[in-house]
């Protein structure tokens, strides 16, 4: 008894040196329990301590110590079966006993790691429930709040174990519910979040019936603890999560209720914020009951009042959520509910709220009511283009000129906005507004007192604007260009003139985007300012100028051609990358970094091979580092015992203490460019990638672990894109390794993308599936469909269920199909249906024919005038491209149905919409096997009047391609020179240079076999224009060789009048190169 008195001491005496604020203390009182550990009479020895210790602190430590020698199940099943009794018995007796509160949490703690380990708790462990109902019912107020906090973390470590009893424990939930003790009401609904996803239908009525209640309780912890409010609050998240419809019956009371909380200005400001983001969350995952309990006015009420009492100082409005008021995150729930309701349902209204705060006498309300229609310009992009754009344009405009400078930065704001998101129907006005804003940027950088986040929003406008202009932007070149070398010129190092340097080469790289090679001209002054900001950095405010200039010198090299970068300046550069690597731990310059190496291995000058090896590596260190990356565990250790562990079980990897993790923004972003960089570099340098392709594809796997979106997005197409490179190299190499390390990757990635697209709640990682799966079938073909006997089927169910809306990252409450939609939600039903003619042009038209007919209503139900241009232009498009895929006599069944469609489409005003509709009605004529004979005079005539006003140069290039189409079908039936003659007058094909594969092979397989003369008698016009589909490299080889031999025999059949046409054409035509020895 003496020797086993003197153990309890001694372990009592190590735990209370824990406590000293010597670390040498520390350190060697945690060896030397871990010595004493591994002994079988430890654990009895610390129950001990437990229950004698007059410390509590020690008391606290020893059922932490306890927990940590059963937390893992191994553990726990290791120790005899005298030592779990013992344990399971006492713990109540103890915890009975127990005054302290952090010990009581301790032990409550470890009777849910208890409660984890037991198959049956009723049968294995009766005693916690005898417990928790005498507890629970008892007289004394602490000793309910300790029955439910036992029941809270039992609840949290053994939902499973408790769902047979889950009936029973809602019965009590119902009592405790209305406990006078506030504490005991929190903790009940702590309970019910842990339990939400054992819900099944059979509990599903008994657990709604409690929501009312619970909202009452919240609103009474509003009223004095903003952090058990927020947590009380998580039960909604889990609730909207959850896949049994608890809170369907509830959902506009739980939305009153939120926007109640998110009005109160007495409440504190978190517990506001946590009400706004339940509420985002409903707006996300329960649109349509949304809808149909008309809540999308009171939510835009509460919702613009909110954003019209913003701080005016509160200028960044993307700023980190940390520190976010309620006021600035209701600009979010106003881009969820545009992001995720039909425009018709949004703009309108908004329409009304910011007319009205724009004429206000109140600034803050003037300037919410033009960050307004900014917020909503990416949800309702094509609403906002095709009915109120020049209207919305106007309104902005007039902000520039108010006298408040928060005003004009909501103004701002508004008009980056539309910039950004309204391409590319805003660029028709470039001759007012790229002038305008280089303008507004001089006159606020002169200003007496320049304002930054005004000069931020100004660049950030022009920036947004001037990237998607294409061949818009020449005219504008010499001013803007102008413009902003000239803030790269001075030698100023103010805060402004910095920022202004950065501004200027973020400008500048989406210039390059617009104008590709028609920067050159410019392109040796800006190499100079890059040599001056890339090289001899030493400030903080300098790295930042550095960090734009690499990725400006990054979207330059993957615009512009060989010509300027030639093999010299891309080498250079890769070498600078390196060393920039090399000299700055920094992940913003490693990011650059990969993403300058990412578009120079675009390029044909660049030869990578020789630096492959240390580009590899540097990356994949990115992808393998733990920098700035957070552990989190369950928080019920005190700090001292915070690394300590008692095990040696670093090779488990199943902690259960294990709550998740967190990274800072800059190692995920490093980590989202080193993965698209890896596998751009594995495309192109494929045969020298293979050595790092394994490691490549099994490290990039496990980003989805960090939970980014982006960086889960980044990994889905990387993983993508190396499949692509093994099925390249196999195809060229032909050998046994690459073969099965393809089936294998295929076998894994092909079910992982389906699944994806299936159960994946965010939408924008169900498209990214979506968009790998139709690389891969595009690449590689036939391979993707054999990784099963029904991966065929497998992949059109699963786009029948996004076109049906049967997937997790849709509204489960949704049914009707011919409901207004989202635009977002109509992108991902585009994504879904881009994949069936990649599956017909594979499987072919005998197997697709029949799920054709199945898609074929869908498709068709997107093409009603009712619908929008977005959704009318995926349906003609899908057709169109099916049955292009299909060939042969695939548009016979639908023929007479689809032609009157494709007829009122063609008179859209969407530009797209035209020109697919075009392209469809010629698919349709070629595939119908002469069934629209009689129509052929309508579809050209229509052709004819469409061509006199089309200004969308793609519409006119697919009139020509349909014509051709139309004359290869049907010329038998058709006056054939008045129809060559106007397919003669449509050409050049001037931006869809793929459809010169149509016209040459009319040329060559109709018109010359048939109509030979006539193809004489324009020789002339015809060689210029074959020699500019050549030079595009656009043609098949089999039409090639066709076309060439059709120039040979006019030759030799048409000497003269060949002569006399080759005389016009250029010498670098490559109709030259057929007559080596001349002519």
């Amino acid at each position: 008894m003496a020797e086993e008195t003197q153990t309890v001491n001694h372990i009592e005496v190590l735990l209370q040196q824990l406590l000293t604020p010597d670390n040498d203390v520390i350190k060697k009182a945690t060896e030397a329990l871990k010595g004493l550990s591994p002994d079988p009479a430890f654990l009895p020895t610390l129950c001990q301590v437990l229950t004698t210790s007059q410390n509590s602190q020690v008391r606290q430590y020893a059922a932490v110590l306890l927990r940590r020698k059963i937390v893992k199940q191994r553990q726990w099943s290791a120790l005899p079966e005298e030592i779990r009794s013992g344990l399971k018995c006492n713990l109540f007796d103890v915890l009975a006993k127990e005054d302290q509160s952090p010990v009581r949490n301790s032990l409550a703690q470890l009777i849910g790691t208890v409660a984890h380990h037991c198959d049956d708790i009723t049968s294995e462990w009766p005693q916690l429930f005898e417990f928790l109902n005498k507890y629970v019912k008892s007289e004394n107020s602490l000793e309910r709040q300790v029955a439910m906090s036992v029941l809270k973390t039992v609840s949290a470590e053994a939902s499973e174990q408790l769902q047979p009893l889950l009936k029973d424990i809602l019965d009590l939930c119902a009592q405790t519910l209305y406990d006078g003790n506030l504490i005991v009401p929190y903790y009940t609904i702590l309970v019910m979040n842990n339990l939400v996803f054992e819900v099944s239908s059979v509990e599903m009525k008994q657990f709604a019936a409690l929501i009312p209640r619970i909202l009452e309780v919240i609103k009474a912890l509003a009223l004095h603890d903003e952090e058990e409010t927020c947590a009380a609050m998580d039960l909604f998240d889990s609730l909207v999560k959850c896949e049994v419809p608890v809170l369907h019956p509830h959902v506009k009371t739980v939305v009153d209720f939120c926007l109640n909380l998110a009005a109160t200005e007495e409440i504190d400001n978190s517990a506001r914020v946590k009400a706004l983001e339940v509420l985002s969350c409903l707006v996300t995952l329960k649109k349509k009951a949304i809808q149909k309990l008309n809540m999308v006015q009171p939510i835009l009420d509460v919702v613009f009042s909110l954003m019209c009492k913003c701080d005016e100082e509160e200028e960044d409005l993307e700023d980190s959520e940390e520190t976010e008021k309620a006021a600035s995150y209701a600009a979010r729930i106003m881009d969820s509910l545009a992001l995720n309701l039909p425009p018709e349902k949004i703009v309108t209204q908004v329409m009304r709220y910011s007319a009205q705060a724009i004429h206000s006498q109140q600034p803050s309300e003037r300037k919410a009511g033009y960050v307004a229609l900014g917020i909503i310009a990416e949800g309702c992009s094509d609403h906002i283009t095709s009915k109120y754009l020049e209207q919305f344009l106007q309104e902005i405009i007039k902000g520039f000129d108010d006298v408040h400078p928060g005003v004009r930065n909501g103004a701002m704001f508004a008009l980056g906005q539309f910039s950004e998101h309204l391409q590319p129907g805003i660029t028709k006005y470039a001759n007012e507004l790229i002038p305008f804003l280089v303008n507004y940027a001089v006159k606020m950088k002169e200003s007496a007192n320049p304002s930054l986040s005004t000069l931020t929003r100004t660049y950030y406008a022009l920036e947004a604007y001037v990237e998607n202009l294409e061949k818009d932007v020449f005219p504008f070149l010499p001013e803007l260009m102008t413009h902003l070398l000239s803030l790269l010129d001075t030698a100023e190092t103010t805060e402004l003139a910095l920022k202004l340097k950065e501004f200027s080469f973020s400008c500048i790289a989406s210039i390059a985007c617009a104008a590709k090679t028609n920067l050159n001209p410019y392109f040796p002054q800006i190499m100079e300012y890059f040599k001056m900001y890339l090289f001899g950095i030493e400030t903080e405010e300098m790295q930042e100028i550095q960090l734009q200039a690499l990725e400006t010198l990054s979207s330059m090299a993957r615009e512009m051609d060989e010509e300027t970068f030639t093999e010299e300046v891309a080498n250079t550069c890769v070498s600078l990358g390196l060393a920039l690597i090399a000299q700055f731990n920094d992940p913003d310059v490693r990011r650059c970094v990969y993403s300058l190496l990412s578009s120079l291995a675009t390029l044909k000058t660049t030869n990578m091979v020789s630096q492959l090896q240390p580009i590899v590596n540097y990356m994949l260190e990115s992808l393998k580092s733990t920098e700035g990356v957070k552990v989190h565990y369950t928080a019920e250790d005190n700090p001292a015992l915070a690394h300590f562990e008692l095990d040696d079980t670093a090779e488990e990897d199943d902690d259960e203490d294990f709550a998740g993790i967190s990274i800072e923004n800059a190692y995920l972003d490093e980590k989202e460019d080193a993965c698209t960089a890896l596998s751009d570099i594995a495309l192109q340098y494929y045969e020298n990638f293979m050595p790092y392709i394994e490691e490549c594809y099994q490290e990039t796997m496990k980003l989805g672990e960090y939970g980014s979106s982006d960086v889960t997005k980044s990994s889905l197409k990387a993983l993508a894109n190396f499949t692509i490179a093994v099925y390249d190299y196999n195809k060229k190499m032909a050998d046994t390794v690459s073969d099965t390390a393809l089936k294998a990757m295929l076998g894994e990635l092909v079910p992982k993308f389906i699944e994806q697209v299936r159960t994946e709640r965010d939408r924008s990682l169900a498209m990214t599936a979506l968009y790998c799966l139709q690389e891969m079938l595009d690449s590689i073909g036939e391979d993707v469909l054999k990784v099963s006997d029904d991966c065929f089927t497998t992949i059109v169910s699963t786009i029948k269920a996004v076109l049906c809306g049967k997937t997790a990252c849709q509204d489960e409450d949704e049914e009707d199909e011919d409901e207004e939609q989202a635009e977002y939600d109509t992108f991902l039903l585009e994504y879904a249906a881009g994949t069936l003619p990649l599956l017909a042009k594979i499987v072919g038209s005998e197997i697709f024919t029949p799920y054709l007919a199945q898609f074929m209503p869908h498709l068709v139900k997107k093409c009603k005038p009712s619908c929008t241009s977005t959704e009318k232009s995926y349906g003609v498009g899908t057709i169109a491209e099916c049955l292009d895929m299909m060939g042969g006599d695939s548009g016979v069944p639908y023929a007479a149905q689809l032609t009157p469609i494709f007829l009122r489409c063609m008179k859209d005003p969407d530009d797209e919409l035209r020109n697919n509709s075009v392209y469809a009605l010629g698919v349709l004529v070629t595939t119908s096997n002469g069934a629209l004979a009689p129509k052929y005079g309508q579809i050209l005539q229509t052709f004819d009047e469409m061509i006199k006003s089309e200004k969308y140069p793609r519409a006119r290039d697919n009139i020509c391609a349909s014509t051709s189409r139309i004359l290869s079908a049907g010329h038998a039936q058709l006056p054939v020179q008045q129809v060559y003659s106007l397919l003669l007058d449509l050409l050049p094909i001037t931006q869809d240079l793929g459809e010169y594969e149509t016209v040459c092979k009319c040329f060559a397989d109709c018109m010359y076999t048939h109509y030979k003369p006539m193809v004489a008698e324009t020789m002339p016009q015809l060689l210029v224009i074959i020699t500019e589909a050549l030079k595009t490299d656009k043609l098949s080889t089999a039409t090639s060789d066709k076309l060439a031999l059709m120039i040979k025999d006019l030759k030799d059949t048409e000497p003269e009048r060949f002569q006399t046409a080759m005389s016009a054409v250029p010498t670098d035509s490559p109709i030259w190169s057929l007559f080596p020895a001349g002519l």
